[in-house]
């Protein structure tokens, strides 16, 4: 992995880092809603952060839906 990149914000150095969720809908399914799917990008970012930062997690639904 890259090293993190160093900004500065007023001559104080910052450390800016990214975490993403991803899901993935194909359409197929009419009981999933959009309620549903941002969940599962929730869930999937908050994994990535816990994963170390710096991360793109895809989840699949059924560890999303199982709230």
């Amino acid at each position: 992995m890259a090293s993190p990149r160093i900004r500065e914000v007023e001559g104080n150095p910052i450390r800016i880092t990214v975490s993403i969720g991803v899901t993935t809908y194909l359409g197929h399914d009419p009981t999933i809603t959009i309620h549903d799917l941002l969940h599962q990008c929730d869930t999937a970012m908050y994994q990535a952060k816990t994963d170390g930062r710096d991360r793109i997690v895809s989840v699949g639904k059924q560890l999303a839906l199982s709230h």
